[in-house]
């Protein structure tokens, strides 16, 4: 029997290996136990009558399985038996409603494999694709849609001919198609000018296996025969022996030469393998000999499907040499010398290091193998990469369009199609568009950290989205925001961003300078231009000269001084006190308040021209109790910049005083936030702050208590519960949500809704459970 634990064990689906014979389960992997609760002990020996109950109407019979000995053959089922049902629904409920059978590894068993509905597989051998993929004509039209289900609002009958952009968008088809065209017209290049000189890495006469790995359920089909070379007799089935080490090949091209003398035809191949070869799939290639309907054929195969087939004229006999060349994806098959043919993979593996191996499946002799390898001139980044697009008939999903060849014989004869496969990518998408949720303006926002402005609250970002619009021109920029909110750090990061970055970054906060001294203080004086004026003095504007000027609370600054404000942005110049001269600098203006700076204008205390000037470019930041899911972030950058500063050892916070800090009101902001993780983190000096001051206790949820937190807050504070309490109560929610217990009920119902949560229990008894709960115990009776 072939062991399963080498490549099931490690599969996320669940499979179950059924006796051919006696129609009985006998094996459950790993992901069966987990999904299902069938531990081996209680599943072997069922009948798969017992579990599964046919579909007439859509299906196979169940006695067909049997009368089969193919390698994909796929039978779709409905489950309706009770026990079956109630694993499925601890397993994800109606997910799980239809099942796949491939067969045949053995004569003995064939493996029944759970997918889900929604992510049909064409094989058991592409277990990593999902959905569905198509073939298409020469002229890059669809020959054929393959599928299990029905994707597309067009019959599949009536599918051949018809254009790519009846179902993608036609810019995303015509861009597979050109990256198409230049992956190949660069494969065909590079086979054209790489030369070098070859290396030998391995040579073997096969005078012993001291240098290769046998699986144990192979070794006895691998010997030596009279020193004569490797002789192997695998019984109808196929025998793998393969490198003990992998060998280095990234960067390199590769030339495997294999020595054989052919006494029977039948299947003899090398393979390029990613890892080692086991029974069900080679992770890599394998390019060889092959009989197929009697005729001799040479095979490539990638991911042990077949994507090349070259029909030989005559039956190698004899001693026969093998060669096969790769060049990135470009592979060329010799015999005797003599090239067979050639294929290009347009997304070939990753070039990382390699085991390289032998199969057989019949009496074969070998005499000797060479593994050479040189320097390659192949570059990845131009070949093709998978685009992620979207269908018209999937509205809300996103694919990856991998393109690639396969091969089938039909009748003798070799169809070669280019092969279209669309891959759901959505909840892949779906991560990453949480994980970059703060960073979508690209690599700029790295862990959410805009130059030292912290946050990726959605309103935070819409803030940084306009300062990448802005950032590079002189655009006047105004800050509005109330006090500690950040404005200072944000301004900082605007320079930092700009072209001006090498340039000064000068403050001025105008509330601190007496209404007498602001013109003096931006603009300079001469000595002697007023009472008190003993030597000449630079002002701020000549100081941020090439850089960035930020004044903060400019609502402040006498009339006099906004008149000469607002005649220094017309002109770009200014003359300092005392002096006549004019002087041109280059500054950029960034201005903030706490204060409404249009209701000042409206009771004629600051200039509307002036305001205008400054409100180019308006920036709007929020208080921190509107931007509360930036709260962890903004502890863990505070936490980090306390510990460099003060040369402490924090770790971090605990869970509860997390939801201490969630829940305080801060009507400090950022500021209030950095003065109260100081005090804790200067108090405990090293380790994990687990406890929070009395002024940021959790507060009460008494009626007149409650704050007003943001519904997404909400929900994700609730959902928080999970890692603690895998069953909770509506109570159990207001232990970390201060809002009324109807609005905490609202909240769970919509989370239910989105299918996040779940119930058991009626009435006081009702608790809540994670969307997907834990699987309840299963007897030995299934």
């Amino acid at each position: 029997m072939i062991d399963y634990d080498h490549f099931l064990d490690t599969q996320p689906y669940p499979y179950w290996c059924i006796d051919r014979k006696t129609k009985q389960i006998r094996w459950a992997n790993k992901a069966s136990e987990e999904w299902f609760s069938l531990k081996k002990t209680s599943i072997a020996g069922i009948p798969l009558t017992d579990l599964i109950l046919q579909a007439p109407e859509e299906t196979e019979s169940i006695d067909s399985i049997y009368k089969h000995n193919i390698h994909t053959l796929r039978v779709l089922f409905n489950f309706s038996n009770p026990n079956v049902s109630t694993a499925l629904k601890h397993a994800g409920s109606t997910r799980f409603e239809r099942v796949v059978i491939a067969s045949t590894l053995t004569d003995s068993d064939i493996i029944l494999s759970f997918r889900q509905l929604q992510n049909p597989l064409f094989n058991i051998i592409a277990s990593t694709f999902t959905d569905f993929y198509i073939m298409l004509n020469k002229d890059n039209s669809i020959d054929e849609i393959i599928t299990g289900y029905t994707f597309f609002p067009m019959q599949r009958k009536n599918a051949h001919g018809s254009d790519l952009s009846e179902i993608m968008n036609k810019n995303d088809a015509d861009e597979i198609i050109e990256r198409e065209k230049l992956s190949l017209s660069y494969l065909q290049s590079l086979s054209k000018t790489s030369t070098g000189r070859w290396t030998n890495v391995v040579s073997d006469n096969f005078r012993t296996l001291d240098n290769w790995i046998i699986d144990r359920e192979f070794r006895p089909l691998w010997f030596i025969k009279n020193e004569s070379g490797l002789t192997c007799k695998p019984d109808g089935t196929t025998a793998y022996i393969y490198s003990n080490s992998k060998i280095e090949t990234k960067g390199k091209d590769i030339s495997i030469t294999l020595s054989t003398t052919i006494t029977a035809y039948h299947r003899i191949a090398v393979m390029i393998c990613c890892e080692q070869p086991n029974p069900w799939i080679i992770s890599g290639y394998s390019i060889g000999f092959n009989i197929v309907n009697g005729e001799p054929f040479v095979s490539i195969k990638k991911h042990s499907l077949f994507a090349k087939y070259a029909k030989l004229l005559s039956t190698p006999k004899g001693k026969t040499t093998l060669r096969v060349d790769k060049t990135g994806g470009h592979f060329t098959v010799s015999i005797n010398d003599q090239q067979i043919c050639e294929w290009y993979d347009l997304s070939p593996e990753p070039e990382d290091n390699r085991h390289f191996g032998i199969l057989s499946n019949g009496d074969s002799l070998i005499t000797g193998v060479s593994f050479n390898t040189r320097e390659s001139k192949y570059d990845s980044s131009r070949t093709f990469k998978a685009p992620r697009i979207t269908l018209g008939a999937f509205e809300g999903r996103v694919f990856e369009a991998h393109l690639f060849q396969l091969a089938a014989v039909r009748n003798g004869l070799v169809r070669e199609q280019r092969t279209l496969l669309f891959k759901d990518v959505t909840e892949i998408a779906k991560v990453e568009e949480d994980r970059d949720s703060a960073t979508r303006i690209g690599q700029l926002l790295k862990a959410k950290d805009y130059y030292g402005f912290v946050g990726g609250n959605s309103k935070i970002i819409s803030i940084i989205d306009k300062i990448e619009k802005f950032a590079d021109t002189d655009t006047a920029i105004f800050i509005e925001g109330p006090t500690g909110s950040g404005k200072e750090v944000l301004a900082n990061a605007i320079h930092r961003r700009s072209r001006r970055r090498d340039g000064p970054f000068v403050k001025v906060d105008c509330s601190t300078i007496p209404s007498s001294l602001m013109e003096s203080e931006l603009f300079g004086h001469e000595k002697g231009a007023f009472t008190g004026a003993g030597s000449r003095r630079i002002g701020k504007f000549e100081s941020a000269d090439g850089g960035t000027l930020f004044l903060d609370e400019i609502g402040n600054i006498d009339s006099a001084t906004q008149a000469k404000l607002l005649d220094f942005l017309e002109s770009h110049s200014f003359s300092r006190i005392g002096d006549s001269e004019r002087r041109k600098i280059d500054v950029r203006i960034i201005t903030a308040t706490n204060a409404s700076l249009m209701s000042m204008v409206k009771a004629k205390t600051f200039r509307e021209d002036l305001y205008y000037r400054i409100n180019v470019v308006a920036l709007k930041l929020p208080p921190l109790r509107d931007r509360i899911d930036d709260i962890p972030l903004l502890t863990a950058h505070i936490i980090q910049d306390i510990n460099t500063r003060h040369k402490l050892d924090i770790h971090g916070v605990s869970k509860s005083v997390m939801n201490s800090l969630l829940m305080n009101e801060w009507h400090g902001n950022v500021r209030e936030l950095y003065n109260t993780l100081l005090r804790l983190a200067v108090d405990r000096k090293n380790g994990m702050i687990d406890s929070a001051p009395e002024n940021i206790k959790e507060t009460s949820t008494s009626e007149g208590q409650r704050q007003f937190i943001p519904e997404h807050i909400r929900e994700s504070r609730i959902l928080s519960l999970l890692d603690t309490q895998p069953f909770f109560s509506a109570q159990d929610c207001r232990k970390v949500l201060p809002v009324s217990l109807p609005t905490i009920r609202r909240d769970l119902q919509k989370l239910q809704r989105e299918g996040k949560l779940k119930t058991v229990g009626k009435g006081p008894a009702k608790r809540y459970v994670a969307g997907q709960p834990q699987a309840a115990p299963v007897s030995d009776k299934v």
